[in-house]
């Protein structure tokens, strides 16, 4: 498995930066502290900006970071996530353009509102404001930044150490261990959202009367979409969970006007979820 798992996935990682508009005050902390007579209470923090283009950018890194996550699997306690190198070009594709969006907007706040709203902060904070609390504007493009790096997977055929051949031998064991672990953390988070995504199904339809939207049928199309792309260890388990999900894909209409055929699919949601 580990010379296919080789061929067929990449490490990937998303790296993003903010300016968070955020900063303890000691100052007003100890202010807080005298008033009440109280010490070593916590912080203050006071939020420096009230801007509705810096909450759409943290709403676009929030997106990217959703992004990220729902199109890659775990791999490591270090923040590395993996992709299958078939899905490289469509991935990297659809981040280039989310990242451009995202340096569009973040321009368009720096060059167009930053310096306005230093000023408009002003009076808002009143004795609160201070000056040095803000970047420079020079300085608070560095501020925001978003990188997508790739990288290699290696396997225990990687080794390339002046050790013993016992020594090499524990450590090519050790490693296949890790790698096992890895494998099944990855196909446990399919697994995890497919119980999230069915649950909801089964939950929602099992109340009679409770409405819903089209996409809860529509998730459940996606994963069966999505997830033989994700199957990057060729899973039997997950391949046969699939084919558990496509029963779930039923017209949306008739799934709403249709109590019988509801009980029947809630039934079958049922059976998925004591399956997976």
């Amino acid at each position: 498995m580990e010379s296919s798992l080789k061929n067929r996935a990449l490490i990937v990682n998303v790296h993003i930066s903010l300016w968070g508009a955020r900063k303890q005050d000691d100052r007003v902390r100890r202010e807080i502290e005298n008033m009440h007579n109280v010490r070593d209470v916590g912080n203050f923090s006071k939020k420096l900006m009230k801007s509705s283009k810096l909450e759409a950018i943290k709403t676009k890194a929030n997106r990217i970071r959703r992004i990220y996550r729902e199109r890659t699997l775990p791999w490591g306690d270090n923040g590395d996530r993996i992709i299958t190198t078939d899905k490289y070009f469509e991935f990297i594709t659809n981040m280039g353009m989310e990242a451009m969006e995202f340096d569009q907007m973040v321009d368009d706040f720096v060059q167009n509102e930053y310096q306005q709203q230093v000023e408009d902060e002003k009076n808002r904070l009143k004795t609160m404001f201070k000056e040095s609390d803000y970047p420079h504007p020079d300085l608070i493009r560095d501020s925001f930044k978003l990188k997508t790096v790739f990288s290699p997977l290696t396997d225990s055929s990687d080794f390339r150490l002046s050790v013993s051949d016992e020594m090499e031998a524990a450590l090519k064991t050790q490693m296949e261990r890790e790698i096992k672990n890895r494998v099944t953390t990855a196909n446990n988070e399919i697994l995890d959202k497919v119980r999230e995504v069915v649950g909801k199904m089964y939950e929602t339809l099992s109340e009679p009367g409770k409405g819903f939207k089209s996409s809860l049928v529509g998730n459940v199309e996606a994963l069966v979409d999505t997830i033989p792309t994700m199957n990057i260890f060729n899973d039997k388990h997950i391949a046969e969970v699939v084919e558990t999900l496509k029963p779930l894909c039923v017209n949306y209409d008739m799934l709403k006007n249709n109590d019988s055929f509801r009980q029947e699919i809630a039934k079958k949601a049922k059976d998925v979820l004591k399956n997976i």
